[in-house]
């Protein structure tokens, strides 16, 4: 009982010092139990043309996509940067990116408060990102 109330302490601790990593941690563990999911009419409003996003992923890592109007993507996360191409496909948005060697990973999303949090290909938490213009 000691250490849950310590782990609980620790959570707490950490989500105060890092508020994209409290987002993190009261996010769905999976798109199927995400509370609004996005429609696909959402998803063309938010994934269309040219934004911005900023996420952090379910490790705490923070990173940022610019996307273009044509599709393409740039992405950096610390001294990491890559570039790829995006597309729409329903529900989903399918991303490639150079280092990947062209395996393409698609991506749900679902309202989490003021951002949305994002389900990589086995439904799983992926990050939390907000997206601006």
């Amino acid at each position: 009982m000691i250490r849950l109330a310590a782990a609980a302490t620790l959570c707490a601790a950490l989500a105060a010092a890092t508020p994209a990593l409290a987002q993190i941690m009261t996010a769905e563990p999976t798109y199927f139990e995400a509370r609004g999911p996005l429609t696909e009419a959402e998803m063309k409003a938010t994934f269309s043309g040219k934004y911005h996003e900023d996420g952090t992923d379910k490790a705490g890592n923070d990173w940022m996509v610019d996307a273009s109007a044509d599709g393409s993507l740039r992405v950096s996360s610390g001294t990491f940067t890559d570039t790829g191409r995006a597309r729409l496909d329903g529900l989903r948005l399918c991303v490639t990116y150079t280092k990947w060697k062209g395996q393409e990973r698609c991506y749900r999303y679902a309202h989490h408060g003021k951002q949305l949090a994002s389900y990589g290909p086995d439904g799983k938490l992926d990050s939390v990102v907000t997206i601006s213009r």
